[in-house]
């Protein structure tokens, strides 16, 4: 009668140190984050297979003025042009993309 009482006690001791052991085992505690690193590489080398998508918004608005004055130039069969003056303005020119 002894006996019957004596497993159970085994088998609950034998829960513990194997919870034990696996808690304070630093052999257990590398592989289980040697399985956890290679999970997360598979995980990354299956999302490089996977479609990517990329979106891109930009506004703005510009305003610029130049001015060239005293410009002289020649072209081939249009002679040449002395004091010639070039204005540009672009006032909140306005772009998007």
């Amino acid at each position: 009668m002894l006996m019957a009482f004596a497993v159970p006690a085994l088998a609950t001791d034998l829960l513990v140190a194997w919870q034990a052991a696996r808690t304070h085992d630093p052999v257990f505690a590398a592989a289980t984050a040697e399985s956890r690193t290679a999970d997360a590489k598979a995980s990354q080398g299956r999302a490089l297979w996977l479609p990517q998508v990329s979106v891109s918004v930009g506004t703005g608005i510009v305003s610029s003025q130049s001015a060239t004055e005293g410009a002289e130039f020649t072209a081939p069969g249009f002679g040449a042009s002395r004091r010639v003056e070039f204005r540009t303005s672009v006032d909140e020119g306005r772009t998007q993309r």
